[in-house]
């Protein structure tokens, strides 16, 4: 049922001519019963396109703006708080007035589209998609901030968004300014997140943090079967597919992780870089391994590598020897040299020349030990 509040109507405890203003309010009154023209307020038909900006209101008065968009009061106070509860109905998109963003109206003119004002008279059809209008219709909870919770309350209070017709609609979240934060394609079945992420859960024994993946090339997951996960990065050409970050593959028999690639989906890494830093504060870091695909080789504190394996104690002081091998099994060898065998080969079985020098190994228990090197 709408009400009236005293602000609509004439004071005809004040005023010099008490019957006519009495009079004038009957008009108003009738107005507000059978019609849904614009509210008075104080005697004059109003020329807001929005809720009263003055005027002491009650929670549950009902006020009709200028374009016959309905609001009502949900917080007592001058003027109050008020969240409009029925589209205004209009031909065309208004283009004048001070229109507040998030006002409503059902436009004649275009199939009776469902628009949203999102500033500067742009207005959004929001048929096909579901916006939460912060300033609108979310339930104020906690709003020391000027933010907005939309609460559900009971036991299991679940949030069902069923977006009906032909073609599948969006969930749109707008900040500020209309500008979008978050938005559910439900043709691509895809979630957009336009800023950072942040999950704030240290999982544990309650669960793991974040878990990413599916049944492969499907949306279910489903017992017995091959599962799969991608994590990507947009290619510099868009036309291109993602780069592989971390692609996961999980069988009857291994559980698969690949690192910048292992998939015909998407582009792989040329570079991968492992860094580490002096400290827990030390921004950047240095390089502590690089597999560099121009190179072809593995680098450990190397940098672009010289060969298949390129591992680089570059500190003088460094004071730990550059390889150390440890061969708990007493048949086997420490190393396995495996090429062609023959004079002028990898494997030289040609008479050693004259004698060049020594490189110095440390054999545990032992001490330092010196392997020869010749000339030829």
């Amino acid at each position: 049922m709408s009400t009236i509040g005293r602000s609509e109507l004439n004071d005809i405890e004040t005023s010099v001519a008490p019957l006519t203003d009495l009079q004038a309010n009957a008009e108003i009154l009738a107005r507000k019963v059978f019609t849904r023209l614009p509210s008075y307020q104080s005697g004059v038909v109003t020329t807001l396109i929005s809720a009263p900006t003055s005027g002491t209101w009650v929670i549950g008065d009902h006020w009709t703006d200028a374009l016959g968009g309905e609001w009502y009061c949900t917080v007592a106070g001058t003027p109050g708080t008020w969240r409009q509860n029925r589209p205004a109905i209009y031909a065309g998109e208004p283009g004048s007035g001070t229109i507040a963003t998030g006002y409503l109206i059902w436009d004649v003119a275009d199939s009776f589209k469902l628009k949203r004002h999102a500033g500067s008279y742009v207005w959004q059809d929001i048929n096909s998609s579901l916006v939460f209008d912060t300033s609108n219709y979310w339930t104020d909870v906690v709003a020391a901030d000027g933010g907005r919770t939309l609460a559900g309350f009971g036991t299991d209070a679940d949030l069902t968004l069923d977006f009906q017709g032909a073609t599948d609609g969006d969930l749109i979240v707008l900040g500020p300014s209309g500008i979008t934060h978050l938005q559910l394609d439900n043709s691509a079945r895809q979630l957009n997140s336009y800023g950072s992420v942040r999950i704030q859960f240290g999982g544990g024994a309650l669960g793991p943090s974040m878990v990413i993946g599916a049944d492969a090339n499907a949306y279910t997951i489903t017992d017995a079967t091959i599962k799969q996960s991608r994590l990507t990065c947009p290619h510099y050409t868009n036309a291109e597919e993602e780069v592989m970050t971390m692609f996961t593959s999980c069988t009857s028999t291994i559980n698969q992780i690949n690192f910048g690639g292992g998939s015909s989906l998407q582009n792989s890494a040329t570079y991968i870089n492992f860094w580490n830093g002096a400290t827990n504060t030390t921004v950047t870091g240095t390089i502590a391994m690089t597999i560099n695909a121009e190179k072809v080789g593995i680098g450990i504190s190397a940098g672009a590598p010289s060969g298949q394996l390129h591992v680089d104690q570059n500190s003088a002081t460094g004071a730990i020897p550059v390889l150390f091998l440890d061969q708990a099994d007493l048949s086997e060898e420490f190393i396995e040299f495996n090429s062609t065998v023959g004079a002028g080969n990898p494997i030289d079985t040609a008479a050693i020349g004259t004698y060049y020098g020594k490189i110095r190994v440390m054999v545990t228990g032992v001490g330092y030990k010196y392997i020869p090197l010749h000339n030829t």
